[in-house]
């Protein structure tokens, strides 16, 4: 009788322990591609838009709660957040490059997911690209000839 006891007792401390601290599952998403590079480009135009897939491969939902830009040269649209990704899930995120200056800009995505109501995580994805300045407006020059008055000396 006594060893029944503490067994459901030991049992039940387990159980208690699992409830009041659970043990944190990863969720298992992927994120393609690991990096965008947009190379260069004109300051102050606007490169093609780049996409960002965020993909659930684990069994349980998770949601995507926030997808922010270390730096406004690089603008990320995406759909109205948050976005639950049910198992084998996607969503897709687009990133365009607008540099302001001529220089190397080096960034990041971060995505952030909730895999439960208690815990979320936040990866990042690298962005690059280089603001270079516009070519000089082409030089032109008009040249005239006037006949009013020519003299070539003596011949």
């Amino acid at each position: 009788m006594k060893k029944t006891l503490l067994v459901c007792l030991f049992v039940g401390m387990i159980l208690a322990g699992f409830v009041l601290f659970p043990v944190p599952v990863q969720a298992q998403v992927r994120y393609a591609p690991g990096s965008l590079s947009f190379g260069s480009l004109t300051v102050n135009t606007t490169s093609a838009a780049k996409s960002i897939v965020v993909t659930n491969t684990n069994h349980r939902s998770v949601a995507v709660t926030k997808v922010l830009s270390s730096l406004s040269q690089f603008v990320v649209s995406s759909p109205a957040l948050p976005v639950t990704l049910r198992a084998g899930g996607s969503a897709s995120f687009q990133v365009v490059f607008l540099p302001n200056a001529a220089q190397t800009f080096s960034g990041n995505i971060a995505i952030t997911l909730s895999h439960q109501a208690y815990m979320s995580s936040t990866h990042s994805v690298a962005v690059t690209g280089t603001g270079v300045s516009p070519a000089p407006p082409a030089q032109t020059y008009q040249l005239s000839a006037s006949a009013s008055s020519l003299s070539f000396g003596n011949t």
